[in-house]
């Protein structure tokens, strides 16, 4: 027994060895490892379905009501993969690209407002022949996931807001009036220098990613610079949500970190007035994308959400 237990922590000390090199080495090899351990860990598997023409890629995993998660500005479907871990034992949970973003499909030539991005993600469940569903999104996928929720909420059972990017209070933040002025947002990059400055920008600075996803996530994004840039500009120009929302009751947990410098933490108190029936939760000490500071953390509020809520 003693043979086999030092086999063992040989074979862990040796691949830690292996990954901590291979980080440096081949650090996009590294990253997309890295990407597919998590994934599995939360048991998620890739599927695709086209909508309006467009190649959708997803994650799905899990068991129980079906939950759709979108991905905020730049970033796609595999920020969810942390918090999912903690959902699929209680619904089925999918994960799009959404288009322009990911591996989804990206045409210059597309809207990508909010609202047309909105009209896609509905025809995205429907692709599912999801009739209703649980739905969440963080940052601009918040935004298009309340249009969601304020267009279809008879299908909408539930709606969870994480650092929503949407209200008057997002628009004229010190990070949003920036980007207008000087035409770049500070969560857009063209190298790993870039992406470690952004991540740090867009957390409360305390998780530094490892090399090989800085270095994989800048040379995305500076692939992806002017494409997004111009996103960004036209997504400026959107009115806030509440110009165009009345009192929603689609039940919803809405959700910031204290120390978010995209979606200052007073947007919730817009969002109370529209969605009537809400719960808010401001996570101290975390920035704009809780569900990767803490997981678990994030996950066990949206379980403790939908425990009170009365069941049919």
């Amino acid at each position: 027994m003693a043979k086999v237990f030092m086999t063992l922590v040989g074979l862990l000390a040796a691949t830690g060895f292996l990954l901590a090199a291979m980080n440096y080495l081949a650090p996009v090899q590294t990253a997309k490892l890295l990407r597919n351990m998590s994934r599995r860990k939360a048991g998620l598997k890739a599927g695709r379905v086209e909508v309006e023409g467009l190649k959708l890629p997803y994650l799905t995993g899990g068991s129980g009501a079906p939950l759709v998660l979108l991905h905020g500005f730049t970033a796609n479907k595999d920020i969810f993969a942390g918090v999912a871990q903690h959902l699929t034992r209680h619904y089925t949970v999918y994960i799009p690209d959404i288009p322009g973003f990911g591996e989804a499909t990206r045409d210059a030539h597309l809207d990508y407002g909010v609202h047309a991005q909105a009209r896609r993600l509905w025809g995205f469940t429907q692709a599912l022949g999801l009739q209703t569903f649980h739905l969440g999104g963080n940052s601009l996928g918040g935004w298009m996931a309340a249009l969601m929720a304020r267009d279809h909420p008879e299908a909408v059972q539930s709606l969870w807001l994480i650092d929503a990017f949407c209200t008057q209070e997002s628009l004229d933040s010190p990070t949003a009036r920036r980007a207008r002025e000087t035409g770049v947002s500070e969560l857009l990059v063209r190298n790993a220098a870039d992406n470690a400055r952004k991540w740090a920008f867009i957390t409360s600075g305390k998780n530094k990613l490892p090399y090989c996803m800085n270095y994989a996530m800048g040379a995305m994004g500076g692939k992806d610079f002017e494409f997004h840039r111009k996103m960004w500009v036209s997504l400026g120009q959107a009115s806030a949500l509440e110009a165009n929302c009345d009192a929603i009751s689609v039940p919803t947990l809405i959700v910031y970190g204290s120390e978010d410098r995209v979606s200052p933490p007073d947007c919730a108190k817009t969002l109370q007035r529209i969605f009537t029936r809400n719960t808010v939760r401001i996570m101290d000490g975390l920035g704009h994308i809780p569900m990767v500071e803490a997981p678990r953390a994030t996950a066990q509020d949206y379980l403790n959400f939908q425990a009170m809520l009365p069941r049919a």
